[in-house]
């Protein structure tokens, strides 16, 4: 059974991007997931990886994807039934997070823009994901 009827909220007229009163979808919160995601190792952000890790979902967000000449989609969910580790997905969250951005790399003006979908150091739960953190925050200064 779907809840995506539950999971909608109205468009602010302030929005800009959408029209007042337009719907738009919001994903349910995940109760709590170990996920798979897929890392590019040849990005300087996904050195120490061999192409895989497990990331803790518990929320809403959802990143999506840069295109190619915007910068590059570090790290991102992995599809089908390889998607979920452990743990609890809404069927919306099953259907809306594979081949989704969990960390992106954007160039902006002299500096840098990394993002992170979740917190990779969220409780200090996922120890695998210390280092992905610690490329963003060393390497990146680099660059």
């Amino acid at each position: 059974a779907t809840r995506a009827s539950s999971w909608s909220a109205r468009a602010s007229s302030g929005s800009g991007a959408r029209t007042a009163g337009s719907t738009i979808a919001i994903s349910p919160s995940t109760p709590g997931a170990i996920l798979r995601v897929q890392v590019d190792e040849r990005h300087w952000l996904g050195f120490g990886y061999a192409g895989e890790a497990s990331v803790v979902h518990d929320s809403a967000h959802i990143l999506t994807p840069l295109k190619l000449d915007r910068g590059t989609n570090v790290v991102r969910y992995a599809k089908g039934d390889r998607l979920v580790r452990a743990g609890f997905l809404w069927d919306e969250n099953r259907a809306q997070l594979p081949d989704k951005a969990y960390l992106v790399h954007q160039p902006f003006g002299r500096g840098h823009v990394v993002a992170f979908a979740e917190d990779p150091n969220v409780r200090a739960f996922a120890d695998g994901l210390n280092l992905m953190l610690m490329n963003a925050l060393l390497l990146t200064a680099g660059r």
